[in-house]
């Protein structure tokens, strides 16, 4: 998490390139827990507070806010859990590049199935703000609450993390795979779009002094998202929820005309 200006010049079209990332059309496969709706309400509060920095009061907050911001709609607040494949502007995530071999896309639904059934809610608490992402994404800080979710997160990706990768090519981040991170949360609530009038780095500081209530909840699924967009802005190519501790029924054409991934003809035995 850097301190730096992302709008100093010298550093200019990194931060053009980064907003373009997040605004345009790009298709991804990501693992997450989204946010049950009186989560998501506080968020939105959050938001409202974020909006205060650049003055005003109530809805001219907010507007004055989305002059520099690009908030995150309330059904877009997530936690990500492992990235599948990166986000790609060229278009839907397709089976013939994201298989290995002939193996068949319904071993997806499979794995997931598998880790998820055995595994219980887990329970998390977030309770600062900061600046990450290229310096410009708002971020929610948090970590797993107890020790009983600490093991149940670890668990949910080193299963993962073990058998995805037979049978998919992945483009994990390196926090996916990091074992000292696994109890480390985050989530996005929007991204900055232009300088802010006091300055990047008195911005970036008044983020860090926003004060508020822990918020502690437990994520009860886990959700497949074919994405296109970056943030999971709607709408998506498809998704499917997996709710942990608990089975799912779907057959194989089922799952392929859900999670919306162009198939090829394989066979798997």
């Amino acid at each position: 998490m850097s301190n730096a200006d992302p709008f100093a010049s010298y550093v200019s079209e990194a931060t053009l390139s980064a907003i373009v990332k997040n605004m345009e059309r790009r298709w991804g496969l990501t693992l997450v827990s989204f946010f049950p709706p009186e989560v998501q309400e506080y968020v939105v509060q959050l938001q409202h507070k974020v909006s205060k920095l650049f003055g005003g009061h109530g809805k001219d907050s907010i507007r004055r806010g989305r002059l520099y911001i690009e908030f995150y709609q309330p059904q877009q607040f997530h936690c990500t859990h492992l990235t599948l494949t990166r986000s790609d502007p060229s278009g839907p995530v397709k089976a013939e590049t994201f298989l290995k071999e002939k193996n068949c896309l319904f071993e997806l639904f499979r794995i997931i199935h598998s880790i998820t059934s055995q595994t219980q809610p887990i329970k998390v608490v977030f309770d600062r703000l900061t600046m990450a992402h290229d310096g410009l994404g708002i971020i929610l800080l948090g970590e797993c609450a107890d020790e009983d979710s600490i093991g149940c997160r670890q668990t949910l990706l080193e299963n993962l993390n073990q058998n995805l990768p037979k049978f998919f090519s992945l483009s994990r981040r390196s926090w996916d795979i990091d074992p000292s991170k696994y109890h480390k949360l985050h989530s996005s609530l929007g991204y900055l779009k232009r300088s802010p009038p006091q300055g990047y780095i008195t911005f970036a500081d008044d983020i860090k002094r926003i004060g508020f209530d822990p918020l502690s909840f437990a994520f009860k699924d886990v959700t497949l998202v074919h994405h296109s967009y970056r943030t999971l802005a709607f709408p998506q190519e498809g998704s499917i929820t997996f709710p942990l501790g608990k089975t799912v029924d779907m057959t194989e054409d089922e799952f392929i005309s859900t999670i919306g991934i162009e198939m090829i003809d394989c066979s798997f035995g």
